[in-house]
């Protein structure tokens, strides 16, 4: 789509410059899609448990290791209804991880899960750290399972949960039926003001198209600042950089009354570079890290397993 792209007059300059930097990436700076709309990571937390411990709520800069201490200090059985200080979805903790890390490097095609040392600090954080308190480990041990995204809007015993921004509009009845506010994604100590990467959605043309120019007509339109703010307004993260796109951000939500521009606190983490496999190999990854979280393998082991199951799965791939 790049001639089209240049023929049409789109500036790309308007669009947030990771996700370009991301669609170039791919094959030589050649285009295959434009992004229309995007998501992160933010942390939702649930105001009625906060309140009900007497608790601050959480603020715009925290880090990992404050964060991990919040979470501490709200884990607590009371009455006999055990609460959880945060959950987790570890798929997109991976897919859309702070720290940029590739599953792959993209020169050796080899997996990096036990090359890349960033990833001790991204394990240690939410495999570990995370997991140790009593209440975690029993719920870890009934179940397989970390505390998740029913647990926070249905169970409702999750203080905090690091999540798509985009669940206010995919999941907006149940999101209504409770008191949950948003902070800032918390960030690690060397990168303060750095959320999570990007999770555009692409609309692109392919060679079949008989009508291109008119299909480009639609996909310019896509991306104009009257479009992107419907899309802000209605609680969708928009592509583009205006800022009274930007400023109108969730106004026509039902949850316009929430702390709706700490979605914008921080800047996004550069996309990783991705192998077409991509998803396969953190599907792997992420049974591992399950691995650790329940403490039935050591990181090191975890990882060594990972990397061996990775390089054996790129290998048949190859060979397809």
């Amino acid at each position: 789509m790049t001639d089209l792209i240049k023929k049409h007059g789109i500036d790309l300059n308007r669009i947030e410059p990771t996700v370009v930097q991301a669609l170039q990436q791919v094959q030589g700076g050649k285009i295959f899609a434009l992004p229309v709309s995007t998501a992160n990571l933010i942390l939702y937390y649930n105001k009625d448990i906060f309140d009900k411990f007497g608790v601050p709520y959480p603020g715009d800069d925290l880090t990992w290791e404050q964060t991990l201490d919040l979470s501490k200090k709200m884990t607590r059985n009371d009455g006999g209804a055990q609460y959880f200080g945060m959950a987790a979805s570890f798929i997109h903790l991976f897919r859309m991880n702070p720290l940029s890390i590739s599953t792959v490097d993209m020169t050796s095609f080899k997996p990096t899960i036990n090359n890349d040392e960033r990833w001790k600090t991204f394990f240690k954080t939410f495999f570990i750290d995370s997991s140790q308190e009593p209440g975690y480990q029993d719920y870890i041990q009934k179940t397989k399972s970390f505390p998740g995204l029913n647990q926070f809007v249905k169970d409702r015993n999750v203080a905090m949960f690091p999540y798509l921004s985009s669940l206010i509009y995919a999941w907006p009845t149940e999101m209504q039926a409770f008191n949950w506010d948003w902070a800032a994604l918390p960030h690690f100590s060397g990168s303060p003001g750095t959320g999570s990467q990007s999770y555009p959605a692409f609309f692109g043309l392919t060679k079949r198209s008989a009508h291109p120019d008119e299909a480009m007509e639609v996909l310019k339109y896509m991306i104009t600042d009257e479009f992107q703010l419907s899309l802000s307004q209605k609680g969708i993260m928009p592509v583009v950089k205006s800022k009274n796109v930007i400023d109108s951000f969730g106004k026509q939500s039902p949850f316009s009354n929430r702390r709706m521009q700490a979605v914008f606190q921080n800047k996004f983490a550069p996309i990783s570079p991705k192998a077409v496999y991509d998803a396969d190999i953190l599907n792997i990854y992420t049974k591992y890290a399950n691995t650790v979280n329940q403490n039935t393998m050591d990181m090191n082991t975890a990882f060594s397993k990972a990397e061996e199951e990775a390089v054996k799965f790129i290998d048949n791939f190859s060979k397809k």
